[in-house]
């Protein structure tokens, strides 16, 4: 996951830079081919790399069946770890839907939930490793639509910035860690009980810090 919200971060960056858009197709097979060598040359990357293109298959696939019944379920030990993680955030959630279990309470609410079976019950962490589903246990509906409107609000402030030529240089790069931050299907730490936070928040006051700057000229 780190790899693609770089390469995502890379992609961002070319095509909101006009200068750089003819470079995107060579750089693109120059990452190729340095990613193919890295590859080929460290047997460690190589599963790495492939454990994890087996993880993400396997979570496809898994979430397609449920989402649309096409395709067939996975044995609980069988699944990721990652999907033990993410199942036991939405049944928290699912506890209390409108307003949550409360702050850093995960923990305490997670083994309440309605299990199916009780090896479950080992996938209760600290948090859900995952910022969304994190705020829907913690604070329900409610929060999760506040903090959508804070990241709509944000965009909706900082994009009409990036296509001025004098300020977008100065305001794009935390824009983008803003963006890769929130972005939604990665694995994350908490939002409420570790530091993982703070590359949101400090992106966030350094956005609206620079847009209100802006708006003063």
């Amino acid at each position: 996951m780190p790899l693609i919200l770089f390469l995502l971060g890379i992609f961002l960056i070319f095509i909101q830079n006009k200068s750089l858009k003819k470079y995107f197709l060579y750089i693109a097979i120059s990452t190729i081919l340095l990613f193919i060598v890295s590859i080929s040359s460290s047997s460690h990357l190589k599963n790495y790399y492939l454990k994890f293109y087996d993880s993400s298959k396997e979570i496809f696939s898994l979430y397609t069946y449920r989402i649309t019944g096409v395709g067939n379920d996975l044995n609980f030990k069988d699944r990721p770890v990652y999907v033990h993680e993410f199942d036991s955030g939405i049944g928290t959630w699912k506890l209390n839907k409108f307003i949550g279990g409360g702050l850093k309470a995960f923990r305490y609410n997670c083994p309440k939930r309605q299990i199916k079976s009780i090896n479950e019950r080992t996938t209760c962490n600290i948090h859900p490793h995952n910022y969304y589903l994190e705020i829907l246990a913690d604070l329900g509906i409610v929060g999760i639509l506040l903090f959508i409107l804070i990241i709509f609000l944000t965009y909706k402030q900082t994009y009409k910035f990036l296509n001025n030529e004098k300020i977008k240089y100065t305001i794009s790069p935390f824009f983008y860690i803003f963006l890769l931050e929130i972005f939604p299907i990665r694995s994350s730490g908490s939002f409420f009980t570790t530091n993982n936070a703070i590359f949101f928040f400090l992106a966030l006051s350094v956005i609206i810090g620079l847009s209100e700057k802006i708006k003063e000229r």
